[in-house]
């Protein structure tokens, strides 16, 4: 069983989520659009990466951020803790193994 206490859930522009709730004792879990993969609903483009890392750079909070393996994306977010993890995908059909960044300020 998982249990939280305080912990809130919003639909707010990323920024403007950052910006109102960021303090010494936040936690903020970020899973952002794939890097390159044009099929979600709200894409970015290399620039909204670069303000992100921008941003999270300087929050006083901690984040994990998960990202596909790209190398943009491992150049973007040089400046934290990156650790590569190895996973099976399984949203077709066929299941096939991929590479996903977790990246963290802490």
């Amino acid at each position: 069983m998982i249990k939280f206490a305080n912990v809130r859930i919003e639909n707010l522009p990323w920024q403007e989520l950052v910006k109102r709730y960021d303090r010494l004792d936040t936690f903020f879990y970020s899973d952002p659009p794939y890097h390159g993969h044009p099929d979600y609903k709200h894409n970015l483009v290399l620039e909204d990466y670069i303000e992100m890392a921008r941003i999270l750079s300087s929050i006083n909070g901690k984040f994990i951020l998960s990202i596909n393996d790209h190398p943009d994306m491992r150049k973007v977010f040089k400046g934290f803790q990156i650790q590569e993890v190895s996973l099976m995908y399984s949203l077709g059909k066929k299941a096939t193994k991929a590479n996903e960044l977790i990246i963290r300020n802490f």
